[in-house]
């Protein structure tokens, strides 16, 4: 997932299509003003400038541009573009969100093999699989694993700031969910209804990149939890440990110093030496 809004060097960049997509939904122009001012030590003469001044008036922008030589100690020249630029939205139509958002579209991912050895694909639109209660009786089930590389999850694990890797579920910054069994060192699993139901269309292509034969099976904790209804701990030992930290932090730091924060996580200095 690319950042909508970014800030870098004291700019902030927005999406033209997200901005125009708001306006669509308010029902509103969005005005952008500007005022931009470049002054030179050297007179327009020295520069071999002429004195400008222009102005420009459009149906949707109007500005005025100045060029001219200036008295002072330090500024000799200048030259100063103001004026405002509106933004109008896409139609309503457009806009993408509801009523009008489109159609979503779902991937399909290989579920199993024939007895020849041939993949076997199902769509993993929710509402054309089956279920416990007795939906689309020929069809698979909502709840069948359908498994990918472990390397899926490095996009995740690059951007932290994006994403929230955890046992049992993938999280990027409120907009979605994903609920996987990430338990075992060779692949992950995820519920094909979950795929469908839980990640927009782009995110399901990029996990149908990895998408593997099946080679495995749910792991025991993910088993418990989703069949048994019982609490499990984590298997790897990674996904033990931030566990372990987290249970640290909610109880055993109140306990010790009551509402004061104490960081005892040491950030890690990449310059200095091991």
């Amino acid at each position: 997932m690319d950042p909508v809004i970014k800030q870098e060097h004291g700019n902030v960049y927005i999406k033209l299509s997200y901005l125009k997509r708001f306006a669509a939904v308010k029902q509103m122009a969005i005005a952008l003003y500007f005022d931009i001012k470049y002054t030179s030590a050297q007179t327009l003469e020295e520069l071999e400038l002429e004195p400008v001044f222009e102005e420009h008036f459009g149906s949707d922008c109007c500005f005025d541009y100045n060029c001219k030589n200036y008295k002072s100690t330090d500024i000799k020249s200048y030259s100063i573009i103001h004026g405002k630029k509106i933004l109008f939205g896409v139609n309503i139509e457009e806009c993408g969100y509801w009523p009008y958002d489109k159609e979503k579209e779902y991937e399909e991912y290989i579920i199993g093999v024939d007895e020849d050895g041939a993949e076997i694909k199902y769509n993993s639109d929710p509402d054309k699989l089956s279920n416990y209660f007795g939906a689309n009786p020929e069809a698979p089930h909502y709840l069948t694993p359908v498994y990918f590389s472990k390397d899926v999850l490095t996009k995740y694990y690059s951007k932290p700031e994006l994403y929230e890797v955890n046992d049992g579920h993938i999280r990027c910054q409120g907009l979605w969910l994903l609920n996987i069994d990430n338990l075992s060192k060779d692949y992950v699993s995820v519920y094909l209804g979950d795929l469908g139901r839980d990640i927009p269309n782009k995110e399901q292509v990029y996990w149908k990149s990895f998408n593997i034969v099946p080679d495995g099976i749910l792991s025991e904790t993910k088993f418990k939890r989703d069949f048994l209804a019982q609490f499990a701990d984590p298997e790897v030992a990674d996904l033990r440990f931030k566990q372990l930290l987290i249970c640290l932090k909610i109880s055993g730091l109140k306990n010790l110093i009551g509402n004061y924060s104490w960081n005892y996580q040491r950030k890690i200095d990449i310059t200095s030496s091991i």
